[in-house]
């Protein structure tokens, strides 16, 4: 069998798998059955068998922690992977996936055994939605992109734009994507109309979830888990530590809890951390998408014709170029103003092939040989002309790290509620910000077109939005974590980030990849468990070499294969869920 009929049947059995996987409830059901456990709600956790390893419990808290006494309340699913009973027990850490909007539930019933090899023995290990989210009520579900409503969860228990700034790493390394014409800008523009809709409709009363998503509110309940279980163990409430592991969009809702609670902060290790400034005032922050894919073209290089599929040429450069005349084909602007018959698969084909772009960086070992058999396959139906007839496989190649109980209008009703930013709600974007954001980066400037595009036509109303002060004198120090190669959180911003926290700290890894998980390094998993144990520091020992190489296949993660696609729904991160954005047909495919 030849390299690329190889490739083309490896991406379609990938896109196969994509279609299969679905996760499943908190009974252990699976999600399109409909069928999950009723656990009732409590002021206190009380715990039942779910799962046949894990325990879950539903939480009510305050729906609105500004005024708590008004009688309406938000019911919070919690989930534990228990430590095991052999080991001496230390306590609770409290996880999220990042997002924001991903199920912290799915993710512990997929990752839970994973995240308790990286932490050490003894601990539970928890996972929460965030309200709003997930099955949580009220929900914020709204019926985006066609999946059917909740109703029971939707209300909650009775009892100026110019202002962006670019940030980006914009060091020219000769990539070339043609932009999308104008009527993808406005394709954008009718997704968030369509998504503002439902949420008037469905979530934004007094009642419901929206006005109450923004990051304080949930580490708000943070707090309100720990406590109950201190409660349920006899023991004081009042000076409860909370213990936190987040990625990425869970790194800003730590640094959210350390700046209201510094009191309450135990053990928070916060990994690929995200700019919590940039966060909070809508600025598009630092990013290395345009340096992953040059480091893909390297790699490719040193891996040659027998380790990397879209191998050419005698430098880097001329994979580069190869990639450039590819995309060159896709010119998806020339395509409509020209009025090509295909114009339409074009601009689906190039839309996909961002996606994969995005995505690729966050775990190089392991999708880097994906993102090349990708390339080759859809090299390979544009020479013959024969994207229209491939149609449904390019489609289904698209990254979708959505699968329920995850919805899209999580990401946006959290994100778009959070932003101190007067764009939000402004209805359109100038022509400054957009040409400011693409210029940010050739991979991801349209990501963030899309993104602000739909919060500039969200009506929001959020009832409380972090305005304080960010940083302080924790409780204990903070252990942060960056990755050289992280294409979405850079290094940087954990340098920054441990600056604002007194005391805290940074292990620097070599690895290009977003977050630790998934990775076999010794040297981090270490650091980490020395932390979580006894609160001991990296001190000066905190540079961690790099473990395997993309495109190497001797060397893959010691997590195996199937442990890193079972993370593959949250490895990504906040800005490979915008990458969906991108096309409202391809939108509504995957979704």
């Amino acid at each position: 069998m030849g390299r690329l009929a190889r490739a083309e049947k490896y991406i379609m059995l990938n896109a196969s798998k994509a279609e299969e996987s679905v996760p499943q409830t908190m009974d252990g059901e699976n999600h399109r059955s409909g069928s999950e456990a009723e656990i009732p709600a409590s002021q206190e956790l009380v715990w039942y068998p779910c799962n046949q390893m894990f325990e879950c419990a539903r939480l009510s808290v305050p729906l609105n922690p500004l005024e708590p006494d008004n009688g309406l309340s938000s019911e919070i699913p919690v989930i534990k992977h228990p430590a095991a009973k052999s080991n001496e027990y230390k306590g609770i850490i409290l996880t999220n996936p990042g997002g924001p909007g991903l199920s912290g539930v799915s993710f512990i019933l997929e990752a839970g055994t994973v995240i308790a090899d990286l932490v050490g023995q003894g601990w539970d290990i928890i996972g929460f939605d965030t309200r709003g989210t997930g099955y949580s009520k009220p929900n914020g579900a709204v019926g985006y992109g066609k999946i059917p409503l909740a109703p029971e969860l939707q209300n909650a228990s009775s009892t100026r734009a110019d202002r962006v700034i670019k940030r980006s790493v914009t060091t020219d390394f000769g990539i070339k994507i043609p932009a999308s014409p104008d009527s993808w800008v406005q394709k954008q523009y009718e997704l968030g109309t369509e998504l503002d809709t439902l949420i008037q409709k469905n979530a934004n009363a007094d009642n419901q979830a929206v006005p109450y998503m923004t990051t304080p509110n949930v580490a708000f309940d943070m707090l309100q888990i720990a406590k109950a279980n201190a409660r349920s163990q006899n023991i004081s409430d009042e000076d409860v530590l909370v213990n936190f592991y987040g990625i990425s969009y869970g790194t800003v809702l730590g640094q959210t809890f350390a700046s209201l609670y510094p009191q309450h902060v135990g053990r928070f290790v916060l990994d690929g951390v995200v700019d919590i400034n940039d966060y909070y005032s809508g600025n598009v922050g630092l990013t290395r998408f345009d340096e992953g894919l040059s480091t893909f073209f390297a790699r490719c290089f040193d891996a040659g014709p027998e380790g990397c599929s879209f191998y050419t040429g005698q430098t880097q450069n001329d994979i580069r170029d190869r990639f450039n005349s590819l995309m060159a084909q896709l010119d998806s602007s020339k395509a409509v103003s020209e009025k090509w018959k295909n114009a339409t698969i074009i601009q689906e084909t190039r839309d996909v092939i961002r996606g994969l772009l995005m995505s690729a960086p966050y775990d190089a070992i392991s999708n880097f040989s994906l993102l090349a058999d990708g390339l080759i396959v859809i090299e390979g139906w544009v020479k013959a002309d024969a994207l229209l007839e491939n149609r449904e496989t390019i489609l289904q190649m698209s990254p979708n790290p959505f699968s329920l109980p995850s919805r899209l209008e999580y990401f946006f009703e959290i994100q778009c509620s959070d932003m101190n930013n007067p764009l939000v709600g402004s209805k359109q974007l100038s022509k400054n910000i957009i040409d400011s954001m693409r210029h940010s980066s050739v991979v991801a400037g349209e990501t963030f077109i899309g993104q602000y595009a739909v919060c500039s036509r969200l009506q929001l109303k959020a009832k409380w939005k972090f305005d304080g002060k960010i940083g302080g004198d924790t409780k204990n120090p903070m252990l942060f974590i960056g990755s050289s190669g992280d294409p979405a959180t850079p290094f940087e911003n954990a340098e920054v980030a441990q600056k604002r926290y007194k005391g805290s700290q940074m292990v620097y890894v070599e690895a290009d990849a977003h977050g630790i998980i998934g990775q076999s390094n010794k040297c981090v998993h270490d650091n980490v468990k020395a932390y979580l144990e006894n609160l001991t520091l990296p001190g000066r020992n905190n540079r961690c070499g790099r473990d395997g190489e993309p495109l190497n296949p001797s060397e893959k993660s010691s997590a195996g294969l199937s442990t890193l696609e079972s993370l593959n729904t949250f490895g990504r991160g906040m800005c490979l869920m915008l990458a969906l954005v991108i096309g409202a047909d391809v939108f509504h495919h995957v979704m």
